[in-house]
């Protein structure tokens, strides 16, 4: 039997979500696709903020933390 930890629930929850949101978006008109919100975050100055917050934790990271 395998254990997951927490890091993995947390990316089998994700995956999930996603998932989910692909599934109901496909079939509910009225939702917004991923496109829709990849759009939105390329084109507002809070998007642009929030990747930019998103690609500083990722580096620090991956390249910050001791070993």
């Amino acid at each position: 039997m395998i254990a997951l930890v927490t890091g993995d629930a947390v990316w089998a929850a994700l995956a999930t979500a996603w998932v989910v949101w692909l599934v109901v978006a496909s079939t509910l008109p009225g939702l917004p696709r991923p496109a829709a919100l990849g759009r939105w975050l390329v084109a507002s100055w809070a998007g642009r903020l929030l990747g930019l917050a998103l690609w500083a934790e990722a580096g620090w990271h991956l390249f910050c933390q001791r070993p």
